[in-house]
């Protein structure tokens, strides 16, 4: 296994932690600290969403900074690249490997690791290369303060860009405000037990209050994006729109909204960070919408 490393330390994520919206935060949060302390961050778990966005679909490492490559096997090379990381911080976890060129940290599905804290700066600025694997990596402070640079290293690829516009353009010309609703089924029947799991009624009252709420004189859109077929006809009298109906580009069409609506999702909460697109969380069947950041009236 060989990984470059411009001179630099370099850190690798070498693992894969639930879907899109959480490997996007993981990797940003350490692009985020990453350029404060002048470090390199590979993230090959990354592999399979790679190719969608300008930053790492033509790098078989998934760097920051970015490192392309004239290769015609790109994707190939990713996933070979990830299974070697994966396997080699598997073994370094097990031997505890800390040495002062190369080491392995690893947290628990449930601890938190503040990147920005003292006590882990030893581990991650002391060596030329770290493997680590878990997913409550974070460094808020990081993250909003380089967001323009993670913004611009996320940006979804031109083809995407286009299905993206021509959607938004299209809900946009019906409405004054466009609203995006994310309606998540699909897993979240068993995700905490089916907490966050609501029927559809409950998603068409959300979208009656909004639009009897906010409505003065304006016409509302909504913008819905789901993980299953939407029956149209549940929602009539209401203008909706449909979503491109992939990952990526539903994503980022919520970025281009003026309020999202969905129960908590990293998925949602991506699209709020990258659009600056305020977010209401359904925490409750019975919540009542309060929606903030509409152009003024």
């Amino acid at each position: 296994m060989v990984v470059t490393n411009y001179g630099r330390r370099m850190i690798v994520i070498s693992d894969k932690y639930g879907q899109l919206g959480n490997r996007l935060f993981v990797f940003a949060h350490f692009i985020g600290w990453g350029i404060e302390h002048s470090s390199v961050i590979a993230n090959p778990a990354f592999d399979e969403y790679a190719q969608y966005f300008e930053g790492t679909a033509d790098d078989p490492w998934c760097r920051y900074p970015p490192r392309p490559s004239p290769s015609r096997h790109i994707a190939r090379a990713r996933h070979r690249n990830y299974n070697a990381v994966r396997l080699a911080s598997q073994i370094g976890s097990r031997l505890r490997l800390r040495t002062p060129l190369i080491g392995c940290e690893n947290i628990g599905g449930d601890e938190l690791c503040q990147l920005g804290d003292k006590e882990h700066a030893p581990a991650l600025l002391g060596r030329k290369l770290t493997l680590v694997r878990g997913w409550q990596y974070r460094d808020e402070a990081s993250l909003q303060k380089h967001a323009a640079a993670i913004r611009a290293y996320f940006t979804p690829r031109a083809p995407h860009l286009r299905t993206i516009e021509a959607v938004v353009a299209a809900a946009r010309a019906t409405c004054d405000v466009l609203v995006g609703v994310h309606i998540r089924r699909g897993d979240y029947i068993n995700f905490m037990d089916g907490r966050y799991y609501y029927e559809q009624s409950v998603y068409r009252e959300l979208m009656d209050k909004v639009r009897r709420r906010r409505l003065k004189g304006r016409e509302i859109g909504f913008l819905v994006c789901s993980d299953e077929p939407v029956d149209a006809a549940f929602y009539r009298g209401l203008n909706v729109h449909r979503g491109p109906d992939h990952p990526i580009e539903d994503m980022y069409a919520f970025t281009r909204c003026d309020n999202l609506i969905g129960p908590p999702s990293t998925y949602t909460m991506w699209a709020s960070y990258y659009g600056n697109v305020p977010l209401l969380q359904i925490t409750s069947a019975t919540d009542d919408p309060v929606l903030t950041g509409f152009p003024a009236g």
